[in-house]
């Protein structure tokens, strides 16, 4: 009996072999086919399922390009190293690293490799002088880091982006909380085609359409497609708005390179729907290549061109109407264009500052975003300025549209961290655009020069916990101790300085605590002194809250044990103004970051204490010390919203007490809050405050430990040592 089970299984084993090479095969087929469709993605899911990859030198290149173009990097430099000791004979394999770690920010690294490739080239080709300007952009990519930060960033986040392209953002001239943009994702109207336009489900590709998204209290709507009549089978590409908001102008095109501009009467909710889209009278031309549109006025449009004679590449035009007649467009000269590309112009509303993309040698990598200002009293254009990090990155960075308050703007990237193709981010500005505030019928350098010229001229030891002295130390845990931690607030005069070498050290050593006490949790507490308004004091605050948080993951501590809380400028220790003017000392001592831990399963063997700033009582505002004193037990704290963006509002300027927090180094979720009191009685009536204020119904009481908001298994756990929870329980 088993001899012929042997032989059973040996015959079955024969037969199924052939079966599967051969869906192994088709696995390489399929990665193949997909490669060459330039759908990286799918081919990659192939690449990885198929056994042979890694023995494959030509096959361990392909995926490389793969994870290089969905945003893995450091597993694209891993199968190009498997590669080349593999014996490749692909010499853009060297390329490929270099872009790589170029996308990483090794710019050092970046241009050796490339120098490697370079010495592959024919000297003086195409590719080898493109290959130059890119080792020239990494040394300038070096420099350009160090440049100070001037904004926050995010990704408008999954409800928003898909793996596939989202471009061109535009804000309603009507509606400050609307934007339109484009996008080639799933529900595009008429599925997956190929370059003829007909269907193809396998290799083919979707069209752009044109969608609406609106702002709420700081959460993102569902993503809204424009109806049937505006999108079509082709890529419909949005443009802008007249500045009315009554008409819209888009692109309709068969291969998103060349099309034709169209003008459609605009409205939202009722459309006439006998009335279609007709093609525009413009000197803009995407038939011919010519691409971003932006209307600064019904008699005045910029885009990008390549057909007139420029400096190079795309260069930036603007195009003036004079008697009902379109004059000839006209360059903006050296100053804003480069022998580069320069791409999607935006002006301010005082017609002095421009934005624009440009993949020029001044560059993080890729297209980055520059400003430019005109000076009406030299009549010219001061030279652009990049707008550094974290606005800009290695990758490509464009299509940006400022907000109509000049505090924020939307753009475009493809950078890491970003969902799939290209995304829509958001920049928060420290300083606001004021240039948006401020009208003109015709900006300055329109009317000083002639329209009709089209170019001008042509972790350490964790055996060891570490004692610092300081003063004004206040015990944080009453327990006995066997080992003592005192930590010290992170002082710092702007952003730059938050990580600096003498706060990472501090850093490192509460690394090295968490490591050794595994259970307990940080509390990180950001504060500064007046910048702006509160809605971006408090946003702001939780950023440089983030950085330290980010560090500490660095470091090994799991998100999950780091909760971070902005106060902006509410909560001081030093009073901020003197004579109407910051203070010196409140310059000193507001802007910190505090440490401070907690759990509810306190650690017996641990003595934690906490160094506070020492301020004389003549210029001493106790608001922190009162705030941190309660902190040290139960409070109860008003919760306004829940939001994965910035909340701009002035709701959150009608009380002095506003808090946000989130929790979890990775997460994308802020808290805004206001009051912290040590009774559930008194949070009410903060809460009846807030909904009289605001008119917002849905506002809860929810209660916190040691600066945390409790689960409900730690409230129902506590209730009997607290009176108060109780009565929260019972009435909230």
């Amino acid at each position: 009996m088993q001899k012929w089970y042997i032989v059973i299984c040996l015959f079955v084993g024969l037969v199924m072999i052939p079966t599967m090479t051969i869906g192994q095969r088709s696995l390489k087929k399929e990665g193949d086919r997909m490669f060459a469709a330039n759908k990286y993605a799918e081919a990659l899911n192939a690449y990885q399922r198929y056994k042979k990859t890694n023995k494959d030198a030509q096959l361990l290149v392909k995926r490389g390009i793969c994870y290089l173009n969905t945003n893995q990097p450091d597993r694209c430099i891993s199968d190009m190293d498997a590669a080349h000791r593999l014996k490749s004979l692909n010499n853009k394999r060297f390329f490929y690293i270099a872009k790589a770690h170029s996308l990483k920010g090794e710019y050092a690294e970046a241009a050796k490799l490339y120098k490697v490739y370079l010495d592959k080239l024919s000297p003086k080709s195409d590719e080898w002088y493109e290959i130059i300007h890119l080792i020239k952009q990494c040394g300038a990519a070096v420099d350009l880091s160090y440049l100070s930060e001037n904004g926050y960033v995010e990704n408008l986040g999954n409800d928003i982006n898909t793996v596939f392209d989202e471009l061109g953002p535009v804000q309603s001239p009507t509606n400050q909380e609307r934007y339109y943009f484009s996008s080639a994702r799933e529900t595009s109207t008429g599925g997956m085609m190929d370059l003829n336009g007909l269907e193809d489900n396998i290799t083919g590709s979707y069209k752009t359409d044109m969608y609406k998204i609106e702002l709420n209290d700081g959460k993102w709507s569902s993503v809204l497609p424009f109806e049937y009549v505006l999108n079509s089978s082709e890529h419909d590409i949005l443009q802008d708005f007249s500045s009315d908001g009554m008409e819209m102008y888009y692109i309709k095109s068969p291969d998103r390179k060349r099309g034709l501009v169209y003008a459609d009467t605009f409205s939202i909710n009722d459309r006439d729907k006998m009335t279609v889209p007709r093609p525009a009278a413009l000197p803009f031309k995407p038939e011919l290549g010519d691409k971003d549109l932006h209307i600064f006025c019904d008699s005045l449009i910029f885009f990008a061109s390549t057909q007139y004679k420029g400096y190079g590449g795309y260069d930036i035009y603007y195009s003036k109407k004079y008697k009902n007649q379109w004059l000839l467009p006209v360059n903006l000269g050296p100053q804003i264009n480069s022998i580069f590309n320069e791409i999607g112009p935006n002006l301010t509303k005082n017609g002095l500052k421009l934005f624009f993309s440009s993949d020029k040698t001044a560059s993080l990598g890729g297209y980055d975003l520059f400003e430019a200002t005109f000076d009406d009293q030299q009549n010219a254009w001061k030279e652009s300025q990049n707008l550094a990090k974290p606005i800009n990155s290695p990758g490509d960075d464009f299509d940006i549209e400022l907000s109509s308050d000049g505090l924020s703007a939307l753009f475009v990237s493809d950078r890491i961290g970003s969902i799939g193709g290209t995304d829509l981010y958001i920049a928060y500005f420290k300083t606001q655009i004021l240039d948006q505030l401020d009208y003109i019928d015709m900006p300055p350098f329109v009317s000083k020069v002639n329209d009709l010229i089209v170019i001008d001229s042509i972790l350490n030891d964790t055996s060891t916990v570490f004692v610092q002295e300081g003063p004004n130390v206040n015990t944080f845990k009453e327990a006995k101790p066997i080992k003592e931690f005192i930590t010290k607030p992170l002082y710092f005069m702007n952003d730059d300085d938050i990580l600096s070498m003498g706060n990472m050290t501090m850093v490192k050593k509460i690394a090295d605590l968490m490591t050794v006490f595994p259970s307990i949790k940080v509390l990180l507490t950001s504060h500064f002194t007046p910048e702006s308004r509160t809605d971006f004091d408090l946003y702001f605050s939780i950023k440089r809250a983030e950085k330290v948080g980010a560090a500490l993951t660095d470091l090994g501590i799991s998100s999950d044990r780091i909760a971070m809380m902005g106060c902006g400028s509410n909560f001081p220790t030093a009073q901020h103004y003197n004579d109407g003017n910051i203070s010196t000392l409140a310059t000193k001592t507001n802007r910190r970051i505090d440490f401070s831990f907690y759990n509810i399963n306190d650690d017996n063997s641990l003595r934690l204490v906490q160094e506070t700033p020492v301020v004389v009582d003549l210029y001493k505002d106790e608001k922190w010390e009162d705030f941190d004193l309660k902190n040290q037990g139960l409070t109860f704290r008003v919760v306004y919203t829940t939001v994965n963006q910035m909340l701009k509002n002035e709701v959150l300027s009608l009380r002095n007490d506003a808090i946000i927090q989130k929790l979890g180094a990775k997460e994308n979720e802020y808290t805004y809050t206001f009051g912290n009191e040590m009774t559930y009685a008194e949070a009410r009536i903060i809460k009846a405050d807030v909904r009289q204020k605001t008119g917002k119904q849905d506002i809860i009481i929810h209660p916190y430990m040691k600066g945390a908001p409790l689960t409900m298994d730690e409230i129902n756990a506590l209730k009997d040592l607290y009176q108060e929870l109780q009565i929260f329980l019972q009435q909230e």
